[in-house]
């Protein structure tokens, strides 16, 4: 902020263009003016504009996978917005920019996993293990009959770039009869069709919830989400 010396005109107000004046203990000084909060170019208007339509594509894919608005259905959550809760939990959770935070596929915390482990062997597949299920009381194999896991992966290629994009993958899995004295070794592929390719330099997140199912392919319970990246 610099100070106005002259003032030929007497003391000025207001501002002219992106310069205004203010004056403190009897001096005039020359300011910027700040920039409009509810511009469209405020990076705090920009942000929430990106994140929203973010948000929204990342909430309608986790929405439309059969299993996991099975799992929201069976929640506590309102049925009629189920959608919007679903953004809601997301646009609170994980920012498109740098994806700091976590994406939200379930409802709750779920159950707990022993010795969890996300393996990516390429880009768009790999393999989630965990420790046999054999001490794990909540397990009823009378009643859950298998196991397949839901997921997605997202990725911002060339991150220092001001065209950074954020996009996203999902995650699909083999499904696996359960057996308690052995591990939990589950294949999965990411769908990338029509995506930019994920190049070396992304920042890459991937977040999955493993899913047990009834004899009918339904879902009974749902685990803690685990993630790498």
């Amino acid at each position: 902020m610099a100070s106005l010396t002259n003032e030929i005109l007497g003391k000025p107000h207001g501002g002219i263009a992106t310069l205004m004046f203010k004056t403190r203990r009897g001096k005039t000084y020359i300011a910027t003016r700040p920039e409009n909060p509810n511009s469209s170019n405020h990076p705090n208007i920009l942000f929430k504009k990106n994140q929203g339509r973010f948000i929204g594509k990342l909430s309608q894919a986790i929405y439309h996978n059969t299993l996991i608005k099975q799992i929201w259905f069976q929640s506590e959550y309102d049925k009629q917005y189920l959608y919007q809760q679903i953004w809601k939990k997301n646009f609170l959770s994980i920012k498109y920019n740098d994806l700091s935070g976590n994406i939200v596929l379930i409802p709750s915390v779920g159950f707990k996993l022993q010795d969890q482990l996300i393996e990516q062997f390429k880009i768009d597949s790999g393999r989630i293990t965990a420790s046999p299920f054999e001490n794990n009381a909540e397990i009823n194999p009378e009643i859950e009959k298998s196991i397949t896991a839901f997921g997605i992966m997202v990725y911002i290629n060339n991150p220092d770039s001001l065209s950074a994009e954020t996009n996203f993958g999902i995650l699909t899995a083999d499904t696996q009869i359960i057996d308690l004295s052995n591990p939990v070794d589950i294949g999965f592929k990411i769908n990338l069709n029509g995506l930019p390719p994920v190049q070396n330099n992304a920042v890459r997140k991937l977040f999955v919830t493993l899913i047990t199912l009834d004899h009918s392919g339904s879902p009974v319970r749902y685990f803690e989400q685990i993630s790498c990246g």
